[in-house]
């Protein structure tokens, strides 16, 4: 995140980056370990345009590990276009 944050939009998140410094190379203070869940794919055809998937509101049940929970859910329009677009990119159709 760093890395691309520096190279890809340095005065856009100078704060970030400048943050990112102080936990990375100047010995910040270690960062609390969390969680993360990422869910990405294409809208459901049952499911309200803006309806989660994930609850918000609090954590699954099943979640018994006890640290912090970062959810991240990513609805697609079109993502199996999009997907298959960024193939044909990267390997030219191959």
């Amino acid at each position: 995140m760093h890395r691309l944050l520096c190279e890809k939009a340095r005065d856009d998140y100078a704060e970030a980056i400048v943050s990112l410094d102080r936990a990375l190379l100047i010995g910040g203070y270690p960062l609390p370990r969390t969680d993360l869940v990422f869910v990405a794919g294409n809208r459901a055809a049952r499911r309200a345009q803006g309806q989660t998937y994930l609850p918000t509101n609090s954590h699954p049940v099943e979640y018994t590990a006890g640290r912090p929970l970062q959810v991240v859910e990513l609805v697609l329009e079109g993502g199996v276009d999009l997907i298959e677009s960024l193939y044909r990119s990267l390997w030219g159709g191959r």
